[in-house]
């Protein structure tokens, strides 16, 4: 398996220790990046998420490539990118378009060839279990709410704070719910194999269904 960046959501200030995980985790060197923004609906948008990106992953140094769309691609299309950078929106559009697509399927092929996954907010939501945590509106009416199980055992909750916590416990009561990786903006999360690591400045919780685990910066867990 290769590495998986979780994000927390926020700002481009309150990412920026995530990001730069990211960067240092490509050395630099003219690296290739797959951005997929389509979370968020519209073209006017995507030219907006095309500044923003490029703006944090520098275009002279890294080789940056923008998808607006994602039917009808192969493994071939994505084995040359080093990461694939799914960024936040709806969760519900993006879970729909990636399953209905097949790219659940290449994403699935890519982090088993050892490359690396970040997904922000809603794009680290639809790589855990499942994506009941989303507290986006569920406008299209999705019905089937599994992840793409990426992360085994753990759905993901974004822009954690502790006003959260009565909501997830309630979350984990529910029938065939599994583990919460709580995730705050400002924080992220680095997974290898079975070990994730603590990046940012704010605590990372992991919730089960009697108790919480509070894991500060730089803590390393078995998952």
């Amino acid at each position: 398996m290769g590495k998986i960046i979780l994000g927390g959501g926020g700002s481009e200030k309150d990412s920026i220790e995530i990001d730069n995980l990211l960067k240092n985790l490509l050395n630099n060197s003219r690296k290739k990046i797959l951005y997929i923004p389509i979370a968020l609906k519209g073209h006017k948008l995507y030219e907006g998420c095309y500044n923003w990106f490029t703006n944090i992953f520098n275009p002279k140094i890294f080789k940056i490539t923008m998808w607006d769309k994602i039917k009808n691609r192969k493994f071939e299309d994505i084995k040359e990118f080093d990461a694939i950078y799914i960024g936040g929106g709806n969760t519900y559009n993006l879970l729909k378009e990636i399953k209905e697509s097949g790219f659940d399927k290449l994403l699935i092929k890519f982090i088993k060839s050892k490359k690396i996954i970040y997904g922000g907010s809603a794009g680290a939501i639809i790589l855990g279990e499942n994506i009941s945590t989303s507290s986006d509106e569920n406008k299209i009416k999705l019905t089937n709410f599994k992840g793409l199980k990426i992360i085994r055992n753990y759905s993901i909750w974004p822009h954690y704070t502790t006003k959260d916590d009565k909501r997830i416990f309630k979350y984990l009561n529910k029938k065939n719910s599994v583990n919460v990786i709580a995730i705050p903006e400002k924080s992220g999360a680095l997974i290898e194999k079975n070990k994730m690591k603590i990046y940012g400045n704010k605590e990372i919780i992991i919730f089960k269904k009697d108790y919480k685990l509070n894991l500060s910066p730089k803590k390393e867990v078995i998952l």
